[in-house]
């Protein structure tokens, strides 16, 4: 489904890619867009996953109606392998990060189990 504005990231609604066909004469701010900016034509793209919208990966052209629909299923498909390159790499700082963590409590955990057989030892022998 074709929108125009901005993709919805309330997180209520899945959001769908918004497409601008022609922006030249509309009114932003009070300001005609070709007056402001060199793009007619925009397309944001919702980053999705399973827990929601990471965020929107927005597309600029100078010409109107830049983005046909064949384009915006393409750019849409771009946008979804790009959501899933940000979890794999977030999921692999937090494995790291997890295992940095472990490594570090088997470290305490080891030196405890160390002293505390010092201490044992040494309270049997008077």
């Amino acid at each position: 489904m074709l929108n125009r504005g901005l993709a919805d990231l309330d997180g209520r609604n899945e959001p769908d890619p918004r497409v601008n066909w022609d922006d030249s004469g509309v009114p932003v701010f009070g300001i005609v867009q070709d007056k402001i900016s060199p793009y007619q034509s925009d397309i944001s793209l919702p980053l999705k996953c399973s827990t929601g919208t990471l965020g929107v990966l927005g597309i600029y052209a100078h010409e109107p109606d830049a983005f046909n629909e064949s384009e915006v299923k393409l750019l849409q498909e771009l946008a979804d392998d790009l959501a899933f390159g940000i979890v794999t790499l977030r999921t692999r700082t937090e494995r790291d990060r997890i295992a940095h963590e472990q490594l570090h409590h088997v470290e305490i955990l080891r030196q405890s189990l160390e002293y505390s057989g010092t201490g044992v030892w040494a309270g049997q022998a008077h």
